[in-house]
């Protein structure tokens, strides 16, 4: 996956090119941070597990990040990677189909103009950094089922986006076990 994402970067932006990114940096600060969600308590009890068959979405996915890894990891759950620049899914779609993940579509769009019949809403979405959460909130909650769970990646201090405590905060280096691998947290 590293290095289809260091090959499409080269024509288009998917990550920062400054630095220029490496192997170790994708995997380091894209790929592992991803699949760290998995040891969200939130998801202990969540049908998230490699075993499930669940809908989530990833609004705003960019290059791909934490849909693409996730995928990889659960191969019986339907992801929807969702953005609003067409350049960057094609190259998702592209990674997603040299991977031969069969779980994985995209969609090209905003997640406020989406529109969904209520048995086909989803029941994870995970979102990196999109917006503000009240705003990334607002787009995503006509798409989330009634017992659904959002997970937002995010760093910085989020007192002022939120007036409620979060049920989880929990930093990604915690999460992957490994110091300094990240400066954002799972919300």
């Amino acid at each position: 996956m590293a290095d289809l994402l260091l090959d499409w970067n080269t024509k288009i932006n998917l990550i920062s090119r400054n630095p220029p990114p490496t192997k170790d940096h994708v995997l380091n600060r894209h790929i592992l941070p991803s699949v760290s969600l998995l040891n969200t308590n939130i998801l202990v009890d969540s049908p998230l597990t490699p075993t499930s068959t669940i809908r989530v979405a990833d609004v705003g996915t960019g290059g791909g990040f934490p849909g693409l890894p996730l995928a990889v990891s659960c191969p019986d759950c339907q992801f929807t990677l969702i953005d609003s620049v067409n350049k960057k899914l094609k190259a998702v779609q592209s990674m997603a189909d040299d991977l031969g993940l069969q779980n994985v579509v995209t969609h090209h769009g905003r997640a406020e103009e989406l529109k969904l019949h209520p048995e086909d809403r989803f029941d994870l979405i995970l979102g990196r950094s999109v917006s503000s959460l009240p705003s990334f909130c607002s787009w995503i909650a006509p798409l989330l089922s009634p017992s659904g769970k959002l997970l937002y990646i995010k760093g910085g201090d989020l007192t002022s986006e939120t007036s409620v405590v979060p049920r989880l905060r929990v930093p990604i280096s915690s999460l992957a076990g490994i110091p300094d691998i990240s400066d954002k947290d799972a919300l």
